[in-house]
This record gives C-alpha cells, sequence and structure tokens, in this order.
C-alpha cells in the first residue's frame, strides 16, 4: 500500500513527459512533419498507452493504469462534441481499453494470491 502514491506519482511523470515534449517541439516551430495536430495527439495518447500497458503488466501494477484513465477521460470530456472526434473517440476508447486491462490485471492479482 505504501507504494501506491509512488505509483500514482510515476504514471503522471510518464503523461506529464509526453505532453512536455509535444510542447516543447512546438515551441521550436516544429511542425509534425507529416502528421496534423489531430494526429499527433492521437499518436501521444497511443504511445502513452502503450508505455502504460507495458509499465503495469510487466510490473504487475494495475495501480498505475488508473492515472492514464483519468487523463484520457479527461481530454474525451474536453473534445467530445467538437471538431475533434478523433481525438475524443480515441480517447474514449483508451480509456475503455485501459478500464479493461486494469480490471484484468486486479482478477489476475487476485487469482495469484489466492492459490
Amino acid at each position: 500500500m505504501i507504494k501506491l502514491p509512488f505509483l500514482f506519482y510515476l504514471s503522471w511523470i510518464c503523461v506529464a513527459t509526453i505532453a512536455n515534449i509535444s510542447t516543447l517541439l512546438i515551441s521550436l516551430n516544429w511542425h509534425e512533419g507529416f502528421l496534423t495536430e489531430e494526429y499527433w495527439t492521437v499518436a501521444m495518447i497511443c504511445i502513452a498507452t502503450l508505455l502504460g500497458l507495458y509499465i503495469a503488466f510487466t510490473f504487475k501494477e494495475p495501480a498505475f493504469l488508473l492515472v492514464l484513465i483519468w487523463a484520457f477521460f479527461g481530454i474525451y470530456s474536453r473534445w467530445v462534441g467538437t471538431e475533434y472526434e478523433l481525438i475524443s473517440n480515441t480517447a474514449r476508447i483508451v480509456t475503455v481499453v485501459l478500464a479493461v486491462m486494469f480490471g484484468k490485471l486486479v482478477v489476475d492479482a487476485r487469482k495469484t494470491s489466492k492459490g
């Protein structure tokens, strides 16, 4: 239980690092190459999702996914009903996928601890 705050903190650091790299690139006038801003955002959401799943499954730490679920639900809530449907739909799908994977990890952990 003592490691839970550290997992949340690590998860937020990962999310913030990805967001800050994107902000840095924009401030340097990098224009995503062949990607539009919308596709770049979707790519960053996917990278954060893959990183989160890798860490959660490698270290058997489902709590790591909770911050990602929260962050992506926030992105979905911000962009739903706007012209950025791809971003809101991606965030919604990823939120559901991460929630399902969180549940799987919790169930697997309980099975392991029981027998």
